[in-house]
């Protein structure tokens, strides 16, 4: 039993203790590879790659690798060295653009584009329109006509005004002059300075017509067969709303007493195709 105690003990001795100081060496070697790695950027810059360190390449093709390969540092560095003021700059961060804002909607915006491509908005049409100026060559009548859909109605002007010029989307940006614009607003200056621009049109046509309606009538008044309906309607209309015989002056003979009607609207006209007897159509 001596002798097997022995023996027992000192392999037990042997067992514990020679194992973990391999292990230990170990872990000593791999805390040495990884403290050798070199850090930081030699030429201000890195390769990109995953890195096996010496003690991780075993069982791999890069093991026992003998080839010795030379390098030319200087060059390495002239060809991808980076140069001391870009590797010394910090990125510069991309500021963002704020965003704009949008008061028309999509639709409207884009009808209010169409009719500016047409007539721009220039500093001349602007000043005519502060200025009311009625003889500006740069407001025609068809300027007029378009720029009046562009004008911003007062509920997108009263939300375009609280911001600044530079806060608004491009199309809201050209209408701005017109929402500044009140007392009058500016729909309104562009309805007066068309009327004003289109007075003498207007007014010859308006001439020409009530000349027309004046011939019209004269024609009517001076032609016996109207004159006859008249007067046959005057009489058929006392006799039977009033029941009395007698006649309207200048309907028949003069020895008759004259009728107290002396004539009625000419809407009653039509109605005596209405107005039949009872007993027949006609």
């Amino acid at each position: 039993p001596a002798g097997k105690g022995g023996p027992a003990k000192a392999g037990g001795k042997s067992g514990g203790k020679g194992g973990p100081p391999p292990a230990k060496s170990k872990a000593v070697g791999k805390a040495k590879a990884k403290a050798n790695v070199p850090k930081g950027k030699p030429i201000g810059r890195r390769f990109e790659w995953k890195m096996l360190t010496s003690d991780k390449v075993e069982g791999t093709v890069f093991a026992n690798l003998s080839a010795k390969v030379s390098v030319d540092v200087a060059r390495l560095r002239s060809l991808f060295e980076m140069p001391k003021e870009q590797e010394a700059k910090p990125k510069a961060a991309v500021a963002q653009k704020p965003k704009e804002v949008e008061v028309l909607a999509h639709s409207r915006a884009q009808n209010v584009m169409i009719a500016l491509r047409k007539q721009p908005l220039t500093p001349a049409v602007i000043k005519a329109l502060e200025e009311l100026d009625f003889e500006a060559d740069a407001l025609t009548p068809e300027a007029i006509e378009i720029l009046i859909g562009a004008v911003p109605t007062p509920e997108e002007a009263k939300a375009m005004l609280p911001h600044q010029h530079e806060s608004l989307r491009g199309v809201e940006r050209q209408i701005l002059p017109l929402a500044c614009m009140e007392r009058p607003q500016a729909g309104q200056r562009l309805r007066v300075m068309l009327f004003n621009k289109m007075m003498k049109e207007l007014s010859k046509d308006a001439q020409s017509g009530l000349g027309i309606l004046h011939g019209a009538l004269e024609d009517v008044q001076n032609s016996p067969a109207f004159r006859t309906v008249l007067c046959h309607t005057v009489r058929l209309g006392s006799v039977i709303n009033f029941g009395n015989s007698s006649k309207p002056s200048g309907c028949g003979d003069a020895d008759q007493t004259p009728s107290p009607v002396g004539g009625f609207g000419l809407d009653a006209l039509p109605k005596l195709a209405l107005f039949r007897a009872s007993g027949n159509a006609r």
